[in-house]
């Protein structure tokens, strides 16, 4: 990061604030969660909201449950059964 806290230009940077908001990465350390990878079981749509908790898209559940939709925290996207 250069200076001020702004990125070098063509360099993509994650401000701290957003770190555990990615789909790859769902869970914020400042909310005490364990980032997990909503899209490791095939959900390539499935986002992370509020940077602590899944949502699947269509197909797809939430682990331990058998509705789709919102996750709770920890809980990734399954194939529905």
């Amino acid at each position: 990061m250069a200076r001020g806290g702004e990125c070098d230009p063509g360099v993509i940077c994650v401000p701290d604030w957003a770190v555990g908001s990615s789909a790859q990465g769902c869970g914020a350390p400042n909310q005490c969660l364990e980032p997990i990878d909503c899209t490791a079981q095939g959900d390539s749509d499935a986002i992370c909201v509020f940077s602590n908790h899944c949502l699947c898209s269509e197909g797809f559940v939430c682990e331990g449950m058998a509705v789709g939709g919102e996750c709770d925290p920890g809980d990734g996207c399954a194939p529905a059964p």
